[in-house]
């Protein structure tokens, strides 16, 4: 699924697999700089999460696997 601005830049990108969430989930800023990484597995947030800034600099970021 990809989803965009009406200025044509990438608003985010979502994977899924039978309807579900599954693999990698990216968003933009407006300006374009990345907004937030991550990643579904078979619906559930796993992985590291960031979550940067509008200059794309990363200002949070933690890991969600679940069982840790």
């Amino acid at each position: 699924w990809e989803a965009f601005y009406t200025n044509g830049k990438p608003w985010s990108n979502n994977n899924f697999k039978s309807g579900i969430n599954d693999g990698e989930y990216k968003t933009w800023h407006p300006n374009g700089a990345q907004n937030i990484l991550g990643f579904y597995s078979n619906g559930v947030e796993t992985g590291l999460w960031q979550f940067m800034d509008t200059l794309g600099v990363v200002v949070r970021q933690f890991d969600v696997t679940p069982g840790l």
